[in-house]
């Protein structure tokens, strides 16, 4: 069978293609269609070395790619297999919705890697990148099994490294910041970020994010980022630190003014009674409320008037909490 004819459907030649993960950036999407390109010139001419050479360098991109997504560095002169069990660490175990936990996966992902660990070598021997004095003689099996190979493992690593960006806490406190949220995405994203296992400062950031976003009225924000969390007092899968920023959010605006609402306060009530040490909480944003503007918002006596009655009707503020519940609630007396 001719290269040709192995790579052709219906008398046509196979073009290969790559889904391009959600979030990654023009310029990092383009160094890995590049070489596919290429990749899909080389087939099409039947440039046996040429193949093998663009096969090596668009798992070696991809790797690449996966790294810096991570905020890795990759140093241009790694070896491939050092690089690409790098790589792999990062995708094998990352959560995602629909990916694979099981262990037979990791497997095949496993072999795949070996298999592409082998490309450097064919390339050095075969590929094109060096200047030789005999052209070497490549048997076709050597480009089939190097383009095999290399789909394989980076059709995998692609599908993953979206749920690697997607696990960014800084790219979703960005798309916090403005992007549309449909059902379903908040939560995907949390536990794509992993929110248990990041640093307390990146949780509280998170916390505050997800709730100005959900000041803003956005009601699927509130739902899966806010309301969820003060239903529960599941601390590993709600930590302290984003239940924090959550309060921070919930009575200060972007521009450091003082702004709530009724349902603010009542998520504000609930989530106190889960903190650990709630008076520590309510204490200091109680303290940052009085040194804050009051948001114009607020300077409406009906709208102070109704967040007051909210506050009286909240009856799971912990006795520690009383202190700083107590100093908020006369904050709205003093429309200043």
């Amino acid at each position: 069978m001719s290269l040709l004819r192995y790579f052709t459907s219906a008398g046509v030649v196979e073009t290969f293609r790559l889904d391009r993960p959600d979030g990654l950036e023009d310029t990092a999407w383009q160094a890995i269609d590049d070489p596919l390109q290429r990749l899909n010139r080389a087939l099409r001419e039947e440039d046996l070395p040429l193949i093998i050479g663009c096969a090596k360098e668009l798992v070696e991109a991809t790797a690449k790619v996966v790294l810096e997504s991570r905020g890795e560095t990759a140093p241009g002169k790694e070896d491939m297999p050092k690089l690409l069990n790098r790589a792999q660490a990062v995708l094998d175990r990352q959560p995602g919705k629909g990916l694979a936990t099981d262990a037979s996966i990791r497997d095949i992902a496993q072999g795949a890697l070996k298999i592409c660990a082998g490309l450097a070598p064919l390339r050095n021997r075969y590929g094109t990148g060096h200047g030789r004095s005999v052209a070497p003689s490549v048997a076709e099996e050597l480009a089939l099994v190097s383009v095999d190979s290399a789909m394989l493992w980076t059709r995998w690593a692609l599908r993953r490294l979206r749920h690697v960006i997607l696990g960014r806490p800084e790219a979703l406190i960005r798309d916090l910041g403005g992007a549309v949220f449909y059902r379903g995405a908040l939560t995907e994203r949390l536990h794509a970020v992993r929110l248990g296992a990041l640093p307390p400062p990146d949780q509280s950031l998170l916390g505050l994010a997800v709730a100005r976003r959900a000041m803003t009225g956005t009601f699927l924000v509130q739902e899966e980022g806010v309301e969820r969390c003060a239903e529960t007092h599941d601390l590993a899968a709600w930590p302290t630190s984003y239940r924090v920023g959550l309060v921070n959010g919930l009575l200060l605006n972007p521009e450091g003014q003082f702004h709530t609402t009724a349902w603010a306060i009542k998520q504000i009530a609930l989530i106190a009674a889960s903190l650990p040490d709630p008076g520590d909480a309510l204490d200091e944003v109680a303290e940052k409320s009085w040194k804050a503007p009051l948001a114009d918002s607020m300077e409406s006596d009906e709208v102070r008037a109704e967040i007051k009655e909210a506050m009286s009707r909240a009856s799971q503020i912990p006795p520690s909490a009383q202190n700083g519940w107590h100093r908020l609630r006369e904050r709205f007396d003093c429309p200043f």
